[in-house]
């Protein structure tokens, strides 16, 4: 037996390989007496010998506050910046930031242009004009600071994200589902407007802002019906989002890729950030088994002569052993694997009922490291990024608003080697392989 291990925030968390390569869950009660007095106390080996995957990233978005927070005071911006993405020490030599590797951009809908999104901390702005005929490249513009202020601290991977088409793209004109759309809310005349729409946006940010993206994902949380309710006999929303089968992902996949080879794009499709775990293995044709869907040559919706052998999905409501913690990612593994597809693990945070709030404790901590932990060494995810990288809290009053940094749990970098390694100079700044 050999035991896999991570070190976050200087606790050791333990997964155990048997034999015949089986996966066993190391879950809290279930092993040996880890006591050096303990009468048969459990033994760990570390194999630094035996390197497991690369890591290519750690990271969050910037949903959705950064539109505003990217144009407060620099003083203020660069403060918040520093703590996401800095990655020396300061006069104590503490660390001045968490160092993140990547940056998620949300490519907005346009939804600030209505009010049907009921925070109007979620809506997004759209880099197309009032009348939808040319390209605005002054939107986004707290958004873009933050790219800015990440690449310039040392953060070096990016990734652009739609949770929904243009408004003006859309079948009820909103960024947003209702029951009457069908199985998309994408007009069947659209697919390729919005595919250039992406196309001539990376293709901006490269030729304009200097920022190349690694990845972009065109659907967000699919499988999910994002519809709205009515109120006044007006359709609201608590954020965007669009629903897709798989064979409209696989339509949206093909009109992707001309537009972006003629760009000559580097960015790679990234497919998935399935709503959940199960949609990437099980759920059935229509909008899960989604390694099965997209890498079976045999599959009617096959991608994979257009997209990388890469997949990505989040793992909400899975942190915890009796809903999921091992046996979804172990099954998530044992999948990808089959088709030697690589892991994205691209969006989570603690849910339920210990979710909301302000909890700067170790219980939270704790947990989330544990699910970065089975993320990595059960899920054999080769990049974890968390959901909102910084957002809005009120406090006291509605006109006092403070901003929270929500990654506070670990300091990590990534690596080329597929081993453990110590940033120097910074004792427990580590990543994994």
């Amino acid at each position: 037996m050999k035991i896999e291990w991570i070190l976050i925030s200087g606790l050791l968390f333990f997964s155990i390989t048997g034999s015949m390569g089986a996966y066993v869950p190391c879950l809290p009660g279930s092993t040996g007496d880890l006591g050096s007095q303990a009468e048969n106390p459990m033994i760990v080996t570390l194999r630094l010998d035996r390197p497991k995957q690369t890591i290519e990233n750690f990271g969050a978005s910037d949903c959705w506050s950064a539109q505003y927070v990217g144009k407060w005071p620099d003083s203020k911006r660069n403060a918040i910046a520093d703590l996401l993405f800095e990655q020396g020490l300061d006069e104590q030599n503490r660390p001045r930031g968490i160092g993140l590797s990547l940056w998620r951009f949300n490519l907005g809908a346009g939804s600030n242009r209505q009010t049907n999104i009921n925070d109007s901390w979620r809506r997004s702005d759209l880099f197309l004009t009032s009348d939808f005929q040319s390209y605005n490249w002054n939107a986004q513009a707290g958004q873009r600071w933050f790219l800015q202020a990440a690449k310039t601290r040392g953060c070096n991977h990016y990734l652009m994200f739609a949770n929904s088409p243009p408004i003006n793209m859309t079948k009820n004109g909103y960024a947003f589902c209702d029951p009457s759309i069908g199985d998309t809310n994408l007009l069947a005349d659209q697919y390729d407007d919005f595919a250039v729409f992406m196309a001539d946006v990376l293709k901006h940010f490269r030729d304009v802002e200097g920022i190349e993206f690694d990845y972009i994902s065109p659907v967000n949380e699919p499988q999910w019906d994002w519809n709205g309710w009515q109120s006044n006999n007006v359709w609201i929303n608590n954020q965007e989002g669009c629903r897709y089968s798989n064979a409209t992902i696989k339509a949206l996949i093909q009109a992707m890729a001309g537009p972006m080879a003629e760009r000559n794009l580097s960015t790679e499709i990234l497919i998935g950030e399935a709503g959940s775990l199960d949609y990437l293995y099980g759920s059935g044709s229509y909008e899960g088994d989604q390694i099965d869907e997209f890498f079976s040559t045999g599959s009617a919706n096959y991608l994979g002569d257009i997209v990388p052998k890469k997949i990505s999905a989040h793992s909400y409501w899975t942190d915890l052993p009796e809903n999921g913690l091992y046996s979804k990612r172990n099954s998530v593994r044992v999948k990808c694997e089959s088709y030697g597809v690589a892991y994205h693990h691209t969006e989570y945070c603690i849910l339920g009922d210990e979710g909301p709030g302000r909890d700067l404790g170790i219980d939270p901590a704790l947990r989330i490291a544990r699910t970065i932990h089975y993320d990595l060494a059960v899920g054999n995810a080769v990049a974890w990024q968390w959901w909102l990288g910084f957002h809005p809290i009120i406090i006291k009053t509605v006109w006092s608003i403070s901003i929270k940094i929500r990654l506070t749990v670990i300091i990590m970098i990534p690596g080329c080697c597929g081993r453990w390694g110590i940033s120097a100079g910074l004792s427990g700044r580590v990543w994994c392989g």
